[in-house]
């Protein structure tokens, strides 16, 4: 799945980081080629890249999803930003990022954005 991400077929890339987040603890294996694929000229490629990502919980992957959270895709920002809050207390760098995606014009981006700070920043109530 790792030789996916390197496909001329977009479909082909982004189905590969789809796959590869929806694996599992096997899918780290792919976690630079997923980040990587965050600048792919498919939304599709980095919108999945994204999620893959964040299901890996990817410490390392937090700059290329910071900078996400400027794509101009609503669902690559929207994916980026559950992303970040799914790594929580690891991606603290993102916090200068994610507090100006609090005035994104897409409410579900707002929404996860403050959720992801509030992980990150330890002040989310767990039961």
């Amino acid at each position: 799945m790792i030789d996916a991400l390197d496909d001329r077929d977009w479909w082909v890339r982004a189905a590969g980081a789809d796959v590869l987040g929806d694996i599992g603890l096997a899918g780290r294996l792919a976690i630079s080629g997923l980040v990587n694929v965050l600048e792919d000229e498919s939304e599709w490629v980095r919108r999945n890249a994204s999620e893959a990502l964040g299901i890996l919980k990817a410490g390392e992957a937090v700059g290329g999803l910071s900078a996400r959270l400027q794509d101009d895709n609503k669902r690559v920002r929207h994916n980026a930003a559950l992303a970040l809050g799914r790594i929580g207390l690891d991606a603290k760098e993102a916090i200068p990022d994610l507090k100006r995606a609090l005035k994104d014009e897409n409410r579900y981006v707002r929404g996860l954005s403050g959720i992801a700070l509030d992980r990150i920043t330890g002040t989310v109530r767990r039961k």
